[in-house]
Protein backbone atom coordinates (compact mmCIF):
# COMPACT_ATOMS: atom_id res chain seq x y z
CA UNK A 1 0.00 0.00 0.00
CA UNK A 2 1.28 3.53 -0.57
CA UNK A 3 2.43 5.93 2.10
CA UNK A 4 -0.70 8.35 0.58
CA UNK A 5 -3.53 5.78 0.80
CA UNK A 6 -2.26 4.40 4.25
CA UNK A 7 -2.18 8.12 5.83
CA UNK A 8 -6.04 8.87 3.73
CA UNK A 9 -6.77 5.48 5.43
CA UNK A 10 -5.14 6.04 9.02
CA UNK A 11 -6.90 9.33 9.21
CA UNK A 12 -10.24 8.00 9.00
CA UNK A 13 -9.85 5.90 12.10
CA UNK A 14 -11.75 6.63 15.17
CA UNK A 15 -10.06 9.45 17.26
CA UNK A 16 -12.57 8.87 19.95
CA UNK A 17 -16.22 8.10 20.73
CA UNK A 18 -18.55 8.10 18.31
CA UNK A 19 -19.53 5.95 15.35
CA UNK A 20 -16.38 4.29 13.28
CA UNK A 21 -16.36 6.31 10.30
CA UNK A 22 -15.63 3.64 6.99
CA UNK A 23 -12.46 2.76 7.21
CA UNK A 24 -11.90 3.13 3.20
CA UNK A 25 -14.12 6.04 2.64
CA UNK A 26 -11.51 8.79 2.05
CA UNK A 27 -9.47 6.31 -0.23
CA UNK A 28 -12.00 6.20 -3.06
CA UNK A 29 -11.66 8.65 -5.07
CA UNK A 30 -7.42 7.56 -5.04
CA UNK A 31 -8.01 4.23 -5.73
CA UNK A 32 -11.01 3.98 -8.13
CA UNK A 33 -8.51 6.51 -10.35
CA UNK A 34 -5.56 4.31 -9.62
CA UNK A 35 -7.39 1.02 -11.02
CA UNK A 36 -8.57 3.00 -14.06
CA UNK A 37 -5.28 4.22 -14.66
CA UNK A 38 -3.31 1.14 -14.24
CA UNK A 39 -6.22 -0.96 -16.35
CA UNK A 40 -5.72 1.66 -19.17
CA UNK A 41 -1.92 1.29 -18.88
CA UNK A 42 -1.84 -2.70 -19.02
CA UNK A 43 -0.76 -2.85 -15.00
CA UNK A 44 -4.01 -5.18 -14.66
CA UNK A 45 -2.13 -6.73 -11.74
CA UNK A 46 -2.17 -3.54 -10.46
CA UNK A 47 -5.68 -2.58 -11.11
CA UNK A 48 -6.93 -5.97 -9.99
CA UNK A 49 -5.38 -4.87 -6.21
CA UNK A 50 -7.27 -1.52 -6.55
CA UNK A 51 -10.29 -2.01 -7.41
CA UNK A 52 -10.30 -5.43 -5.21
CA UNK A 53 -9.69 -3.62 -2.30
CA UNK A 54 -13.05 -0.68 -3.16
CA UNK A 55 -14.63 -4.01 -4.47
CA UNK A 56 -14.28 -5.77 -0.64
CA UNK A 57 -14.97 -1.98 1.34
CA UNK A 58 -18.13 -1.70 -1.21
CA UNK A 59 -19.40 -4.82 -1.93
CA UNK A 60 -22.40 -3.52 -3.70
CA UNK A 61 -20.54 -0.62 -5.66
CA UNK A 62 -21.19 -1.83 -9.55
CA UNK A 63 -18.39 0.30 -10.49
CA UNK A 64 -16.15 -1.53 -8.47
CA UNK A 65 -17.36 -4.84 -9.24
CA UNK A 66 -17.38 -3.77 -12.65
CA UNK A 67 -13.59 -2.80 -13.14
CA UNK A 68 -12.65 -5.84 -11.00
CA UNK A 69 -14.11 -8.05 -13.19
CA UNK A 70 -12.18 -6.40 -16.30
CA UNK A 71 -9.22 -6.16 -14.06
CA UNK A 72 -9.42 -10.28 -13.77
CA UNK A 73 -10.64 -10.68 -16.93
CA UNK A 74 -7.45 -9.16 -18.52
CA UNK A 75 -5.42 -11.54 -16.35
CA UNK A 76 -7.33 -14.67 -18.03
CA UNK A 77 -9.09 -15.06 -14.70
CA UNK A 78 -12.46 -15.45 -16.85
CA UNK A 79 -14.36 -17.74 -14.56
CA UNK A 80 -13.87 -15.16 -11.27
CA UNK A 81 -14.61 -11.95 -13.35
CA UNK A 82 -17.44 -13.84 -14.82
CA UNK A 83 -18.83 -14.22 -11.25
CA UNK A 84 -18.52 -10.72 -10.23
CA UNK A 85 -19.74 -9.27 -13.37
CA UNK A 86 -23.13 -11.43 -12.95
CA UNK A 87 -23.58 -10.30 -9.35
CA UNK A 88 -23.05 -6.66 -10.30
CA UNK A 89 -25.33 -6.87 -13.73
CA UNK A 90 -27.68 -8.24 -11.37
CA UNK A 91 -28.05 -5.05 -9.65
CA UNK A 92 -27.93 -2.62 -12.51
CA UNK A 93 -29.99 -4.35 -15.83
CA UNK A 94 -29.94 -0.63 -17.02
CA UNK A 95 -26.12 -0.67 -17.32
CA UNK A 96 -25.92 -2.02 -20.58
CA UNK A 97 -22.16 -2.14 -21.38
CA UNK A 98 -21.56 -4.34 -18.10
CA UNK A 99 -24.54 -6.67 -18.88
CA UNK A 100 -23.08 -7.02 -22.67
CA UNK A 101 -19.24 -7.39 -20.84
CA UNK A 102 -21.47 -9.94 -18.22
CA UNK A 103 -23.04 -12.02 -21.26
CA UNK A 104 -19.66 -12.60 -23.16
CA UNK A 105 -17.83 -13.55 -20.15
CA UNK A 106 -20.68 -16.21 -19.26
CA UNK A 107 -20.35 -17.65 -22.67
CA UNK A 108 -16.56 -17.53 -22.60
CA UNK A 109 -16.84 -19.45 -19.22
CA UNK A 110 -19.55 -22.20 -20.87
CA UNK A 111 -17.21 -22.54 -23.60
CA UNK A 112 -14.19 -23.41 -21.65
CA UNK A 113 -15.75 -25.53 -19.20
CA UNK A 114 -13.70 -28.54 -18.80
CA UNK A 115 -15.26 -32.08 -18.74
CA UNK A 116 -14.92 -33.25 -14.86
CA UNK A 117 -13.42 -36.84 -14.66
CA UNK A 118 -14.03 -39.20 -11.30
CA UNK A 119 -10.71 -39.72 -8.77
CA UNK A 120 -9.03 -36.50 -10.42
CA UNK A 121 -6.77 -35.14 -8.03
CA UNK A 122 -5.37 -31.36 -9.22
CA UNK A 123 -1.85 -30.88 -8.74
CA UNK A 124 -0.03 -28.49 -6.07
CA UNK A 125 0.05 -24.92 -7.40
CA UNK A 126 3.35 -23.66 -8.54
CA UNK A 127 4.41 -20.57 -6.61
CA UNK A 128 3.27 -17.87 -8.85
CA UNK A 129 5.27 -15.29 -10.85
CA UNK A 130 4.72 -11.74 -12.06
CA UNK A 131 3.30 -12.62 -16.15
CA UNK A 132 5.64 -11.36 -18.77
CA UNK A 133 3.79 -8.70 -20.82
CA UNK A 134 5.30 -7.51 -24.41
CA UNK A 135 4.24 -4.57 -26.54
CA UNK A 136 5.55 -4.32 -30.14
CA UNK A 137 4.68 -0.80 -32.10
CA UNK A 138 5.75 0.71 -35.18
CA UNK A 139 4.73 4.61 -36.40
CA UNK A 140 5.51 6.93 -39.73
CA UNK A 141 5.50 10.51 -39.64
CA UNK A 142 5.80 13.15 -42.95
CA UNK A 143 6.51 16.77 -42.22
CA UNK A 144 5.92 19.75 -43.99
CA UNK A 145 7.51 22.70 -44.20
CA UNK A 146 6.60 26.31 -45.53
CA UNK A 147 9.52 29.07 -47.31
CA UNK A 148 10.41 26.11 -49.98
CA UNK A 149 12.03 24.01 -47.64
CA UNK A 150 12.45 20.21 -47.78
CA UNK A 151 10.26 17.71 -45.77
CA UNK A 152 11.03 15.79 -42.92
CA UNK A 153 10.13 11.88 -42.58
CA UNK A 154 10.56 9.88 -39.68
CA UNK A 155 10.34 6.21 -39.09
CA UNK A 156 10.54 4.00 -36.19
CA UNK A 157 9.99 0.25 -34.53
CA UNK A 158 10.18 -0.36 -31.04
CA UNK A 159 9.83 -3.12 -28.66
CA UNK A 160 9.28 -3.64 -24.83
CA UNK A 161 9.15 -6.14 -21.78
CA UNK A 162 7.07 -5.72 -18.87
CA UNK A 163 7.29 -8.06 -15.76
CA UNK A 164 6.47 -7.51 -12.27
CA UNK A 165 7.89 -3.79 -11.25
CA UNK A 166 10.58 -3.60 -14.04
CA UNK A 167 9.53 -2.47 -17.52
CA UNK A 168 12.34 -2.09 -20.20
CA UNK A 169 12.35 -1.69 -24.11
CA UNK A 170 14.49 -0.69 -27.28
CA UNK A 171 13.18 1.71 -30.23
CA UNK A 172 15.08 2.32 -33.36
CA UNK A 173 14.23 5.52 -35.16
CA UNK A 174 15.20 6.44 -38.69
CA UNK A 175 14.48 10.37 -39.56
CA UNK A 176 15.25 12.34 -43.31
CA UNK A 177 15.31 15.91 -42.99
CA UNK A 178 16.31 16.92 -47.09
CA UNK A 179 18.99 14.80 -48.19
CA UNK A 180 19.95 14.11 -44.06
CA UNK A 181 19.20 11.02 -42.13
CA UNK A 182 19.84 10.37 -39.13
CA UNK A 183 19.39 6.95 -37.11
CA UNK A 184 19.22 6.72 -33.68
CA UNK A 185 18.50 3.60 -31.05
CA UNK A 186 16.85 4.54 -27.71
CA UNK A 187 16.94 2.24 -24.73
CA UNK A 188 14.92 2.72 -21.50
CA UNK A 189 14.08 1.01 -18.01
CA UNK A 190 10.85 1.57 -15.80
CA UNK A 191 11.37 0.77 -12.33
CA UNK A 192 8.26 0.33 -9.89
CA UNK A 193 10.51 0.34 -6.35
CA UNK A 194 7.87 0.85 -4.65
CA UNK A 195 3.85 0.92 -5.32
CA UNK A 196 3.19 4.47 -6.62
CA UNK A 197 6.79 5.24 -6.59
CA UNK A 198 8.75 4.98 -10.13
CA UNK A 199 12.76 5.60 -11.36
CA UNK A 200 12.92 5.80 -15.14
CA UNK A 201 16.25 5.88 -17.31
CA UNK A 202 17.07 6.33 -21.11
CA UNK A 203 20.04 6.54 -23.12
CA UNK A 204 19.42 7.23 -27.22
CA UNK A 205 22.90 7.15 -29.40
CA UNK A 206 22.58 8.81 -33.01
CA UNK A 207 25.73 7.67 -34.78
CA UNK A 208 27.60 10.25 -37.35
CA UNK A 209 24.49 12.75 -35.95
CA UNK A 210 23.75 15.80 -38.66
CA UNK A 211 21.29 16.97 -36.90
CA UNK A 212 20.06 14.83 -33.65
CA UNK A 213 21.76 14.60 -30.55
CA UNK A 214 24.59 12.44 -31.05
CA UNK A 215 23.79 11.04 -27.00
CA UNK A 216 20.77 11.74 -24.45
CA UNK A 217 20.94 10.45 -21.97
CA UNK A 218 17.74 11.37 -18.84
CA UNK A 219 16.73 10.37 -15.41
CA UNK A 220 13.24 10.65 -14.20
CA UNK A 221 10.94 9.92 -11.18
CA UNK A 222 7.17 9.57 -10.63
CA UNK A 223 5.03 9.81 -7.63
CA UNK A 224 1.19 9.33 -6.96
CA UNK A 225 -0.38 11.41 -4.80
CA UNK A 226 -3.80 11.12 -3.40
CA UNK A 227 -7.03 11.83 -5.52
CA UNK A 228 -5.67 11.18 -8.68
CA UNK A 229 -2.40 13.50 -8.66
CA UNK A 230 0.73 12.13 -10.09
CA UNK A 231 4.00 14.26 -9.63
CA UNK A 232 7.27 13.67 -12.14
CA UNK A 233 10.29 15.19 -12.77
CA UNK A 234 13.48 14.38 -15.11
CA UNK A 235 17.30 15.40 -15.41
CA UNK A 236 18.54 15.08 -19.65
CA UNK A 237 21.34 15.97 -21.28
CA UNK A 238 21.60 16.48 -25.01
CA UNK A 239 25.27 16.08 -26.50
CA UNK A 240 25.95 17.58 -30.11
CA UNK A 241 28.83 17.87 -32.07
CA UNK A 242 30.35 21.28 -30.45
CA UNK A 243 27.98 21.63 -27.79
CA UNK A 244 25.42 20.16 -25.37
CA UNK A 245 21.84 21.12 -23.64
CA UNK A 246 20.94 20.32 -20.42
CA UNK A 247 17.14 20.21 -19.44
CA UNK A 248 15.40 20.04 -16.27
CA UNK A 249 11.56 19.39 -16.45
CA UNK A 250 8.83 19.04 -13.47
CA UNK A 251 5.40 18.35 -14.47
CA UNK A 252 2.42 17.18 -12.95
CA UNK A 253 -0.81 14.85 -13.73
CA UNK A 254 -4.10 15.02 -12.89
CA UNK A 255 -7.03 12.13 -13.09
CA UNK A 256 -10.28 12.80 -13.00
CA UNK A 257 -13.73 10.92 -14.29
CA UNK A 258 -12.98 9.44 -17.72
CA UNK A 259 -9.84 12.41 -18.63
CA UNK A 260 -6.34 13.07 -17.38
CA UNK A 261 -4.81 16.55 -17.55
CA UNK A 262 -1.12 16.31 -17.86
CA UNK A 263 1.45 19.88 -17.66
CA UNK A 264 4.96 20.40 -17.72
CA UNK A 265 7.74 23.08 -17.46
CA UNK A 266 11.09 22.48 -19.35
CA UNK A 267 14.00 24.68 -18.14
CA UNK A 268 17.02 24.28 -20.72
CA UNK A 269 20.49 25.32 -20.48
CA UNK A 270 22.61 25.79 -23.88
CA UNK A 271 26.39 25.00 -22.77
CA UNK A 272 28.07 28.79 -22.64
CA UNK A 273 24.68 30.43 -23.04
CA UNK A 274 21.45 31.37 -21.36
CA UNK A 275 18.75 29.39 -20.56
CA UNK A 276 14.99 28.84 -21.70
CA UNK A 277 12.01 27.87 -20.63
CA UNK A 278 9.10 25.77 -22.09
CA UNK A 279 6.11 24.01 -21.49
CA UNK A 280 3.48 21.56 -22.67
CA UNK A 281 -0.04 20.66 -21.46
CA UNK A 282 -2.32 17.92 -22.69
CA UNK A 283 -5.95 16.50 -21.76
CA UNK A 284 -6.68 13.02 -22.44
CA UNK A 285 -10.07 11.73 -23.00
CA UNK A 286 -10.38 7.96 -22.20
CA UNK A 287 -13.81 7.94 -24.30
CA UNK A 288 -14.23 4.08 -23.40
CA UNK A 289 -12.31 0.92 -23.30
CA UNK A 290 -11.47 1.07 -27.37
CA UNK A 291 -11.42 4.81 -27.76
CA UNK A 292 -8.73 7.77 -26.28
CA UNK A 293 -8.16 10.82 -27.84
CA UNK A 294 -5.73 13.46 -26.48
CA UNK A 295 -5.04 17.46 -27.56
CA UNK A 296 -1.25 18.92 -26.76
CA UNK A 297 -0.45 22.15 -26.68
CA UNK A 298 3.37 24.02 -26.10
CA UNK A 299 4.80 27.39 -25.75
CA UNK A 300 8.15 28.87 -25.01
CA UNK A 301 11.52 28.72 -26.04
CA UNK A 302 13.37 25.65 -27.20
CA UNK A 303 17.16 24.69 -27.60
CA UNK A 304 17.41 22.02 -31.01
CA UNK A 305 19.10 21.67 -34.29
CA UNK A 306 17.19 24.04 -36.84
CA UNK A 307 19.49 23.47 -39.90
CA UNK A 308 21.23 20.36 -40.89
CA UNK A 309 24.65 21.26 -39.48
CA UNK A 310 24.42 20.11 -35.85
CA UNK A 311 24.08 23.61 -34.57
CA UNK A 312 21.86 24.30 -31.92
CA UNK A 313 19.84 27.67 -31.97
CA UNK A 314 17.28 28.62 -29.61
CA UNK A 315 13.96 29.44 -31.20
CA UNK A 316 10.27 30.49 -29.53
CA UNK A 317 7.91 27.82 -30.44
CA UNK A 318 4.21 27.25 -30.48
CA UNK A 319 2.50 23.97 -31.53
CA UNK A 320 -1.05 22.31 -31.52
CA UNK A 321 -1.12 18.05 -31.69
CA UNK A 322 -4.87 16.30 -32.11
CA UNK A 323 -3.91 12.95 -31.57
CA UNK A 324 -5.91 9.25 -31.33
CA UNK A 325 -5.59 5.52 -30.38
CA UNK A 326 -8.18 3.19 -31.05
CA UNK A 327 -8.28 -0.87 -30.47
CA UNK A 328 -9.34 -2.92 -33.32
CA UNK A 329 -8.73 -5.81 -31.59
CA UNK A 330 -7.78 -7.53 -28.37
CA UNK A 331 -4.41 -6.30 -27.92
CA UNK A 332 -4.47 -4.73 -31.19
CA UNK A 333 -4.60 -0.81 -31.83
CA UNK A 334 -3.85 1.83 -33.85
CA UNK A 335 -3.07 5.47 -33.42
CA UNK A 336 -3.07 8.71 -35.24
CA UNK A 337 -2.27 12.41 -35.04
CA UNK A 338 -2.25 15.71 -36.65
CA UNK A 339 -0.41 18.98 -35.33
CA UNK A 340 1.23 22.10 -36.66
CA UNK A 341 4.16 23.82 -34.77
CA UNK A 342 5.63 27.58 -35.63
CA UNK A 343 9.60 27.50 -35.49
CA UNK A 344 10.19 31.09 -34.55
CA UNK A 345 11.23 33.01 -37.63
CA UNK A 346 12.37 30.13 -39.58
CA UNK A 347 9.08 28.18 -40.84
CA UNK A 348 6.04 26.55 -39.70
CA UNK A 349 6.25 22.61 -39.89
CA UNK A 350 2.96 20.45 -40.37
CA UNK A 351 2.65 17.06 -39.38
CA UNK A 352 0.82 14.01 -39.05
CA UNK A 353 1.26 10.45 -38.72
CA UNK A 354 0.01 6.71 -38.00
CA UNK A 355 0.59 3.76 -35.72
CA UNK A 356 0.29 0.21 -34.63
CA UNK A 357 0.33 -1.32 -31.47
CA UNK A 358 0.11 -4.83 -30.73
CA UNK A 359 0.42 -5.85 -27.01
CA UNK A 360 1.01 -9.50 -26.12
Amino acid sequence: MSPAVALLLAAALPAGDGPEPHPCLDARPALFTSAQRAHRAGDFDLALEDAGLLAQCFPDNVDYLYQQALALAALGRIAEAAEIAARAAKWAAEYEELVAFANRLEAQTAAQAPEVEEDFEAPEPEQQRAPVRWLANAWVAAHELTGGRDGWNDVAVGLRRSQGDLSHGGLLEGERRGDANDFTITGDALWTVRRGTRLSARLGLTPDATFRPEVLAAFGAERDLAGGWVLRGELAQRRFDRTKADNVTLGADYYFSSFRFAGGVTVSRLSGAGTSLGTVASLDWYANDTHRYRVTASLGDELDTIEANNTVLETRVKSLTLAGEHAVSRGLSLGWWVGTIEQGDFYDRRYAGLSVTRRY
